[in-house]
């Protein structure tokens, strides 16, 4: 069973992203080896390269991007992987610095261009059979020395030729492609004579570089690019890419125009506000569309839904409007509002530039900054609205606390927000959670030594951006060594959050506290009975990785931990490094170590609102190792958002405390789940929970408090079931405008039917008796 609360009745019962990626591309980095070293502590500087004709060594570094293998399909992330390797791999320098490269796909973004890149390189690798049959060994200093001469060829030979645009996903049907002169690398002997590219149209047509050439797609999606390259040796190579393409606010509005239907309007909140680091104040930038109601067509009763966490902008304003599905996606709580007579105003964060120079992640930004987006938002729905209705707004997830503080705000400094009820989903009023041991696994693979340049932004987009630093309760920033990016310090077990940001925004948050002239209402996803996911100090995962198969030389250990129970302390994360020299040896470890409080268990097996893990399987593609990782998973969920968050709930410090009504305090009505359900899902009963508040108004305690009536379902299709006894109950049924449509005497016996044929709205029910007055309100909706 599932329960929802109401101070005055009782009814019986999100990204990202992100991280969607983040456990698909986690794995590309997982298989350590020593090779992946900085070249400031090369450990091959020993090793006789007279054989060495191409001047890379892939050995030098974790082979993250497959360059041995054969496969041509490149994406974005592997042609900067490559570039990135085999610059590090080169004793003669010929690759562009990585951080140039960065900065020019930042640069591009800014101009609206989309660069590609061109490698074709030989490369080497030092022979198995030298390191198994002890020709290399390990010395006192740590580096490989030859111990005698190897018969033959002592390196295997490689050639690798990839084409790829930069990035991975463009926002706009209109791609304005790039190539640039500097990612055209190419150092064997051959020379490229020419590059013709099938923009996925089936056609080649020539690309000349430092030119750009304009493609327009007809639809987004994945499109396929083939890149044909003609060499000087008669040689033609055909290499592959993809690129994912979304429609921008441009392409979408003008989707709009052909189906009459509203614009999307961008807004910039008038309250700047300047964030930790930042040089000044700066407003913010928010797009919003109205979706008026499927009856009169006239916005006149205001309900705005509000974006959450969601790094990268992954979710469009189509996209979000979709989060309101339910039913496994056959019914939509916006499609439902709007048939009754209500406009659904969607706000969403994009990715934009300021300044010219400055490239602002609205999904991740300040809280605050949001917020005074979402003011403005607020003051221009009551401008344009018609008449005196007042405003709902729903916040799911970050999307609660960026509507919570900007109602507040309002009524803090004299503003008239004009809104009825706010509904915060899921929203982690105390803060939320990722396992402290994903997150120094995914920062030390990220920028340690064996660092990957891919995994950098999704790591800087996932966790180092102003929101994950305010909401995470426990942060990897909080426990690092001073002055090194990935080490944490011994001393520091216990959840700290991000250095001047957590506790900051908790502080202030907690200080302005909850609107007070609306009815605030909250749907937790996290289990009010004490449900754990998994169990304290839990084993998530301990496997041995082989990157080149159980035959390879090089292999990983990886063990990650749940926080453990109250008062004990337990690893939670460990990486080991081992490579095969006669007999495995363990060339770099890292580990982390956390503690729980006193007073309660680890968050990570918290009672709470649940990210799937699991879910993760369907970016795994094809790739076997990948899935492989994922099928080695020993839970596929973690605690997000923890129910005590959800509900604000302060009288205890125990997350794994059953929900006890009285503690809740902040909220007038709540629904709580019996078990722990993934973060900001809608289901039946909390639709239903909130189609009671939005659409029925709750009634009074003096209206129905000692009625032994109600209805046996609610919407409606062509017959009411009204539950409980009464003689000669006295039965009406009124539209909202007053006219009566049906009025009739019977008795009430146990459950009666009594059949309707009334078009879709709501409608006032009153049935009187001799000492009874029940009143309420039903939705019909029509099969």
């Amino acid at each position: 069973m599932s329960f929802f609360f109401n101070k005055f009745i009782t009814f019986e019962e999100q990204t990202l992203i992100a991280m969607k990626n983040t456990f698909a591309l986690l794995l590309c980095f997982l298989s350590f080896s020593i090779f992946s070293q900085t070249l400031e502590i090369d450990p091959f500087k020993d090793i006789n390269k007279t054989q060495l004709t191409t001047g890379i060594l892939y050995d030098r570094v974790f082979p993250i991007a497959d360059l041995t293998s054969e496969r041509t399909l490149a994406t974005g992330n592997r042609i900067l992987q490559a570039i990135s390797e085999l610059s590090r791999a080169d004793y003669r320098n010929r690759f562009p610095d990585i951080k140039k490269v960065q900065t020019l796909k930042k640069e591009s973004f800014i101009e609206g261009k989309v660069p590609m890149a061109i490698v074709i390189s030989e490369f080497q690798k030092i022979k198995p059979k030298a390191f198994v049959d002890g020709f290399i060994q390990k010395n006192a200093q740590g580096n490989l020395n030859q111990t005698r001469d190897f018969e033959g060829d002592l390196f295997d030979n490689y050639t690798v030729a990839l084409a790829a645009p930069i990035v991975e996903i463009h926002k706009g049907l209109t791609v304005n492609f790039f190539l640039p002169e500097s990612l055209v690398i190419n150092t064997t002997s051959k020379e490229i004579k020419k590059i013709e590219i099938n923009f996925s149209d089936g056609v080649f047509v020539p690309f000349v570089i430092n030119e750009k050439k304009s493609i327009s797609y007809t639809s987004p999606g994945k499109k396929r690019i083939e890149i044909r390259l003609l060499l000087n040796s008669g040689e033609t190579l055909l290499l592959e890419s993809f690129i994912k393409i979304n429609p921008s606010t441009a392409d979408l509005n003008t989707s709009n125009n052909k189906k009459n239907a509203a614009q999307i309007i961008t807004i910039e909140s008038t309250i700047p506000y300047q964030g930790i680091g930042e040089s000044q104040a700066f407003t913010g930038i928010g797009e919003y569309e109205i979706f008026l109601d499927n009856q009169d067509g006239i916005l006149d009763k205001p309900i705005i839904l509000i974006d959450g966490f969601d790094p990268g902008d992954t979710r469009d304003i189509p996209a979000l409007y979709q989060l309101l599905n339910f039913n496994n996606g056959t019914e939509n709580l916006a499609d439902e509002a709007r048939d009754l007579g209500y406009d659904v105003i969607v706000l969403n964060f994009p990715v934009y530039v300021r300044n010219g120079t400055d490239i602002i992640d609205g999904g991740s930004d300040y809280i605050q900054r949001n917020a005074f987006v979402l003011t403005a938002l607020i003051d221009e729905i009551n401008a344009q609205k018609v008449g005196e209705e007042e405003l709902v707004i729903i916040g799911p997830s970050m999307g609660g606390l960026i509507s919570r503080y900007a109602l507040r705000y309002m009524e803090q400094n004299g503003f008239n927000h004009e809104t009825r009820l706010w509904l915060s989903f899921d929203a982690p009023h105390l803060g939320a959670n990722i396992p402290i041991g994903f997150q120094h696994l995914f920062n030390y693979v990220a920028f340690g030594p064996f660092g990957d340049v891919g995994f950098q932004e999704l790591i800087n987009g996932l966790l180092r951006n102003p929101a994950a630093r305010q909401m995470l309760v426990d942060h990897f920033e909080g426990h690092l060594l001073p002055g090194d990016p990935v080490e944490f310090d011994p001393t520091i077990v216990l959840p700290a959050g991000s250095p001047n940001f957590r506790d900051a925004f908790q502080t202030e948050l907690n200080a302005m506290g909850y609107p007070q002239n609306t009815r605030n209402i909250s749907i937790s996803n996290g289990s009010g009975f004490g449900e754990t996911t998994g169990t304290p100090g839990m084993n998530v995962i301990d496997y041995i990785f082989y990157p080149d198969g159980p035959d390879g030389l090089t292999r990983a250990l990886i063990e990650v931990n749940f926080t453990p129970a109250a008062s004990q302390t337990q690893r939670v994360s460990r990486i080991r490094s081992q490579i095969f020299i006669v007999f495995w040896i363990t060339v770099d470890e890292s580990e982390a170590f956390s503690m729980a409080p006193a007073f309660t268990s680890g968050l990570d097996s918290a009672p709470g609102g649940q990210f799937d893990i699991a879910a993760l399987a369907a970016g795994a593609g094809d790739n076997p190792i990948l899935i492989e990782f994922l099928n080695n998973l020993n839970i596929d969920f973690f605690d997000f958002v923890p129910t005590l968050s959800s509900l604000a709930i302060t009288a205890t410090n125990n997350l794994y405390a059953p929900v006890i009504e009285n503690d809740i305090d902040v909220f007038d009505a709540f629904y709580i789940p019996q078990n722990n359900e993934p973060h900001i899902t809608l289901t039946p009963g909390n639709v239903e929970f909130a189609r009671q508040e939005i659409f029925l108004d709750p009634l009074t305690v003096s209206e129905n408090l000692d009625s032994k009536l109600q209805l046996g379902k609610n919407p409606i299709n062509n017959e009411l079931i009204i539950l409980g006894n009464l003689s000669n109950a006295e039965i009406i049924i009124s539209d909202l405008s007053g006219k009566i449509v049906s009025k009739q005497i019977i008795n009430l016996q146990s459950s009666t039917s009594l059949p309707i044929h009334l078009s879709t709205g709501l409608y006032l029910l009153s049935i009187q008796g001799e000492t009874t007055n029940f009143k309420t309100k039903f939705i019909v909706r029509e099969k």
